[in-house]
């Protein structure tokens, strides 16, 4: 399933902050750019990015992440 124009649009505006991102049209997908540099791509509506050894910053991200989702419901026992 090829990544939907919605999808690179959703993505783009949550990068909007960071004025040099930008995609390129790659046979149904998008490569993704940030200041030049070929930085991840976005396949079957995904977002995937390069594997970098900054592993701090996957860290921050997970945090930043379950920061903003609800706490999971507490499983009432058998």
């Amino acid at each position: 399933m090829p990544t939907s124009k919605e999808f690179v649009t959703f993505i783009l505006d949550q990068l909007a902050g960071l004025p040099t991102v930008r995609t390129r049209a790659m046979m149904g997908e998008y490569v993704l750019y940030y200041q030049g540099k070929v930085v991840g791509g976005l396949y079957d509506n995904r977002l995937l990015v390069k594997p970098m050894p900054a592993r701090i910053f996957l860290q921050e991200l997970l945090k930043a992440i379950a920061a903003q989702l609800p706490a999971p419901k507490v499983k009432k026992g058998k």
